[in-house]
């Protein structure tokens, strides 16, 4: 079942195409819903959990751990300047 396989990924959340928030899924304290703890863009550093429902995750870039989320934001999708996080002067 694909909800059991979301538990411990590392994510990007999208939203509107672009990346707002990085993170884990930490739990799935009921069916359809997950908890996920983000991250600080910062440090890194956790630093808030909130409940989401499955359906808003469709978008989301799920890694299987934190180095493959890392690798993404520095040289795949979610790099700055990739097709979700765009660079400061095209906004």
């Amino acid at each position: 079942m694909i909800q059991n396989r979301l538990f411990g990924l590392c994510f990007h959340s999208v939203e509107s195409g672009k990346i707002v928030w990085q993170g884990q899924v930490i739990g799935n304290p009921e069916p359809g819903w997950y908890l996920v703890e983000t991250y600080s863009w910062v440090d890194g550093t956790g630093s808030t959990q909130r409940l989401v429902r499955i359906e808003d995750m469709r978008e989301w870039l799920f890694y299987p751990d934190h180095d493959a989320m890392n690798i993404s934001a520095e040289y795949g999708d979610a790099r700055i300047g990739g097709p979700y996080r765009k660079k400061l002067e095209d906004l």
